[in-house]
């Protein structure tokens, strides 16, 4: 989750599927800085499910920003 955060050539992606990889919370809350930076500016459903970190941090950039957290 933090390459992806990191990453600035992702902008067109608009569906991300990281269910059951294991994002604890250091990534999870940089993939919510991503999400909230606009860094994934197209993304459009995140699928984020079964893994160990707290997703609250997400799921509050994914509303914001009208992207659909499974």
């Amino acid at each position: 989750a933090q390459a992806i955060a990191a990453s600035g050539s992702l902008g067109n992606l608009t569906t991300l599927s990281l269910h059951t990889n294991k994002i604890g919370d250091a990534g999870v809350t940089a993939l919510a800085g991503a999400i909230a930076s606009g860094a994934l500016a197209k993304l459009g459903v995140l699928l984020l499910s079964n893994n160990p970190g707290d997703v609250e941090p997400v799921r509050a950039a994914c509303q914001a920003r009208g992207i659909s957290l499974y």
